[in-house]
């Protein structure tokens, strides 16, 4: 048998250790929360040179290495203590602040370990960069102002507050979502943004209080909300191409997400070229229908799966409206007649028996700018607008088998009575 030549192979694999020899001279061998190498198209897609995080430019910080990849660190450990951190590759002598970069690697043997830095009454609140190495488990209580980066096998167990005045990412290469903390506040200037990539499951609320929440394409985020969720009038969320938001479970009171801000499909720069999905749940209908109100937090219930309040906004950007849509419908997570209980607990669920209506209502009540929109899963008269103008110069809009009306019978104009959530400000 021929022995293929040698050469072509030969020069491409002298040629490719070449690049590892380079980018090891460069310091920078493996991407990172502080080195992201934009350049990679093996670990970023060529739409990421559009994002707003990928032109973003951070002074150089101080970077603090975990000194001994593979060993364990409790809050008893004192893990804060310079002792356990490399900085420029010799024993760190400092203490980490605020706009230090952390890096947690995968230790050599592949040995899994856990690092619990400490929690709220720490030296330290906040960080800038931090990436989480493979089998590598970081619990870390505080916020972040820079890039978080879970690789492979690692896992992020808490997160509090994502903040800061520059643009930014927040990372996960696990297939699985990880439930990072009880509450996740984004609290980033106005003119920051925070990029979500992957799929991130938030244990209780994502609080959309400021800044721009992007998720990035092909990422989903789960709230497990047991109240309504809001984008505040400071805040905006972004859905990209193949970006699925949705609650936890079919909750029967409260609403999935109310807008008082901005929501988006697409950004100008990053139009849509596939759907992205708004996944809501079915409702009780208490307050609306008149029914007894139940006495769980029932001065916040309104029973709507998604409200664009006055003053709010609605925009799609679609590179083809007539196959990149945002698309609004039931978030296909099973009803039964037995309350199960699930991981934000047993109100995460709807009974079946105790739904009034097995159809999605909403409220589009702000200003709307839609070109690319696809509606299932709705009642009839289910949609609401205040201004039917308006919702008259909607394009490409198309309508699923699942509705329970005809088109001409689903929308319908808003009564201009306010409901317990009009009176509320964001919480």
């Amino acid at each position: 048998m021929p022995i293929p030549c040698p050469g072509p192979l030969l020069t491409s694999l002298l040629a490719w250790a070449c690049v590892l020899v380079a980018s090891a001279v460069e310091g920078a061998a493996v991407p990172s929360a502080h080195a992201p190498q934009y350049d990679s198209r093996d670990r970023w897609s060529a739409d990421t040179s559009k994002s707003y995080h990928a032109q973003q430019v951070w002074p150089k910080g101080r970077l603090l290495v975990w000194a001994n990849p593979g060993q364990s660190a409790n809050q008893d450990s004192k893990p804060l203590d310079p002792k356990w951190w490399l900085e420029d590759g010799v024993p760190a002598t400092k203490p980490m602040d605020a706009e230090t970069d952390l890096e947690f690697p995968a230790a050599p043997d592949k040995k899994r370990y856990f690092v619990s830095l400490p929690g709220g009454k720490s030296p330290i609140t906040w960080r800038r960069h931090l990436t989480v190495g493979e089998n590598v488990v970081v619990t870390w209580l505080h916020g972040a102002t820079g890039n978080t980066w879970v690789k492979p096998g690692g896992k992020l167990g808490l997160l509090g507050w994502i903040g800061g005045d520059k643009h930014a990412f927040l990372r996960n290469d696990n297939p699985e979502s990880w439930w990072v903390v009880d509450h996740l506040y984004c609290q980033k200037d106005p003119q920051a943004s925070i990029e979500l990539l992957g799929p991130w499951s938030v244990d209780d609320s994502y609080h959309f209080g400021s800044g721009m929440t992007i998720l990035g394409v092909d990422s989903v985020i789960t709230p497990q909300a047991r109240s309504n969720l809001n984008v505040s009038e400071k805040a905006a969320l972004v859905l990209l191409s193949g970006a699925t938001y949705r609650k936890q479970g079919n909750q029967t009171f409260a609403a999935d997400l109310v807008v008082r801000g901005r929501l988006m499909a697409g950004l100008p720069e990053r139009p849509l070229t596939r759907d992205c999905t708004l996944g809501l749940s079915w409702k009780a209908k208490r307050r609306f229908l008149g029914g007894k109100a139940d006495t769980y937090r029932c001065e916040r219930i309104d029973d709507v799966a998604l409200i664009v309040m006055p003053g709010a906004s609605l925009t799609v950007h679609s590179a083809d409206p007539t196959k990149a849509r945002l698309v609004l419908t039931w978030n296909g997570l099973p009803v039964s007649n037995e309350v199960k209980k699930g991981p934000g607990g047993p109100e995460n669920f709807a009974k079946l028996s105790n739904l009034k209506e097995t159809h999605l209502e909403i409220m589009l009540l702000g200003s709307t700018a839609i070109d690319g929109l696809h509606l299932d899963w709705m009642q009839k008269g289910g949609v609401i607008v205040a201004d039917p103008t308006a919702a008259a110069q909607w394009k490409h809009v198309t309508w699923g088998g699942n509705n329970q009306g005809r088109p001409d019978e689903s929308i319908t104009v808003w009564n201009r009575k306010p409901t317990g959530l009009f009176t509320m400000g964001d919480f």
